[in-house]
C-alpha cells in the first residue's frame, strides 16, 4: 500500500474521507501539547486534564467537518480539494479555483457554516434531551459537558465564519451575492471595502479590548485590500498570452564589448536583455550585470563574461497569470520566451505591471 504523504512539510496526514486527505500541522499538536502540560504544571486533576484533552479534540473533528462541508458541496460542481489541513488558526480546505458564477460560490461557502450550525444545533439537542443544557463555561471547569461545550463552540464557529469579512465565508458570500448584481472585480471591491470599515470598528474596540483585537482589526484590512488585488490580477490577465505582452526589441551578441551594451542599454532603457550567440539564447544581461561587468572587466571586457546565464523561459501560448505566477516565485524581472526551440522575445516584469496598473485605474 502506497504510503500517503503530506502537501506540507510540517504537516502529518490523519487518513482520507470521501477521496479528501485529512492532515494536521505539527504547530497544532504541539499547541495541545503544550495547554496540557500547562495544565499539569499548575497542578490540575487527571480529570480536568481528560476533559481539556476530550475538549481539544472535539474542536478538532468539529473543524474538520466544517471543512468537509464546503469541500464535498464544492465536488458537487466538479470541484476537487486536494487536502484539509489543520492549524491552529482553524481548518483550511485546499480547493480548486472555484468559477466566478455566484451560485456556486454562494453554495460552497455557506456548506461549511451550515455544518457547524447544524452540528451545534444537534449537540445542543442531545444536551437538552439529557437535561444538561446550559451556558457555555470555562474550557477546565469541571462542571462543563463536552456535549454542551461543544455545541457552543460549533454555534460561534459558524456565526463568526458568517460575519461578512475577508477571508471568512460570509466576506465570501456577500462578493457572491452582489456578483448577481454586477461584475466580479466590483462585487470583491464593495464586499472589501465594507469588511475594512468593520475592521476600522474593531480597531476602535482594540484600544478598550487589548492588542488582540487591534491586531485582528489589522489582518481583516489587510485580508480585504490582498483579496482585491488578487481578484484584479486574475481578472486582467486572464485573457492574456505571453506573446501578447512579450517584447521583441534588441538583443545583445554574446561576443561584443560591454560598452557596446551598455549603448543598447541608453538607447533603449529597457532594464534587462537576451544575450544571444547565434539563434540561440545563452544568458540574460541586466543594469546590474552590466555595471558590475564595467567595474570587473573593463568597457572591452565581453558581453559573455558579464551575463547572468540562468533564467527562466515560457512557451508564446503560456497564460499570462501563470507566467506572471512564475516570475513572482522566482523572484525574476524577466523571462524568455520562446517559439518551439526558437528564441521569440522576451517579458519584462515591467510590462506586466503596467497592464494592472492600468486595470487598476480603470476601475476608477
Amino acid at each position: 500500500m502506497k504510503k500517503r504523504e503530506a502537501h506540507n512539510s510540517w504537516s502529518l496526514v490523519l487518513g482520507e474521507v470521501a477521496g479528501i486527505q485529512l492532515e494536521v500541522h505539527v504547530t497544532f499538536a504541539l499547541v495541545a501539547v503544550w495547554a496540557l502540560f500547562a495544565l499539569a504544571r499548575r497542578g490540575a486533576s487527571k480529570e480536568v486534564l481528560v476533559l481539556v484533552a476530550t475538549m481539544i479534540l472535539g474542536v478538532a473533528v468539529s473543524l474538520l467537518l466544517h471543512e468537509l462541508g464546503h469541500a464535498l458541496v464544492a465536488r458537487m460542481f466538479g470541484l476537487k480539494t486536494r487536502e484539509i489541513s489543520l492549524t491552529p488558526m482553524g481548518g483550511f480546505s485546499n480547493i480548486d479555483e472555484m468559477p466566478e458564477t455566484p451560485r456556486v460560490q454562494l453554495l460552497v461557502v455557506l456548506a461549511g457554516p451550515a455544518v457547524s450550525l447544524l452540528l451545534g444545533g444537534l449537540l445542543f439537542a442531545i444536551s437538552a434531551a439529557r437535561g444538561e443544557l446550559r451556558g457555555p463555561l470555562p474550557f477546565n471547569d469541571t462542571n462543563a459537558n463536552p456535549v454542551t461545550q461543544l455545541a457552543w463552540f460549533n454555534v460561534v464557529l459558524g456565526g463568526y465564519n458568517l460575519l461578512p469579512i475577508f477571508p471568512m465565508d460570509g466576506g465570501r458570500a456577500l462578493r457572491a451575492g452582489f456578483s448577481f448584481f454586477m461584475d466580479y472585480v466590483r462585487a470583491t471591491r464593495i464586499a472589501s471595502r465594507i469588511a475594512q470599515a468593520l475592521s476600522i470598528a474593531l480597531a476602535l474596540a482594540g484600544l478598550e479590548y487589548g492588542p488582540v483585537v487591534l491586531f485582528t482589526a489589522v489582518w481583516i484590512w489587510m485580508s480585504a485590500r490582498s483579496e482585491v488585488k488578487t481578484v484584479r490580477t486574475r481578472h486582467a490577465l486572464k485573457s492574456l498570452l505571453a506573446r501578447d505582452v512579450m517584447v521583441t526589441g534588441p538583443t545583445l551578441d554574446a561576443d561584443s564589448t560591454l560598452e557596446d551594451a551598455s549603448l543598447v542599454f541608453r538607447k533603449t532603457f529597457q532594464s534587462e536583455f537576451p544575450v544571444m550567440r547565434g539563434t540561440d539564447v545563452v544568458g540574460v544581461m541586466g543594469f546590474k550585470e552590466l555595471v558590475s561587468g564595467l567595474e570587473k572587466h573593463g568597457a572591452q571586457g565581453l558581453v559573455s563574461a558579464a551575463m547572468r546565464t540562468t533564467f527562466n523561459g515560457v512557451d508564446f501560448r503560456t497564460p499570462l497569470e501563470q507566467v506572471h505566477q512564475q516570475m513572482k516565485d522566482a523572484s525574476d524581472p524577466m523571462v524568455m520566451v520562446t517559439r518551439g526551440e526558437r528564441y521569440a522575445g522576451v517579458l519584462p516584469q515591467q510590462n506586466v505591471d503596467e497592464l494592472l496598473r492600468i486595470a487598476k485605474a480603470l476601475e476608477k
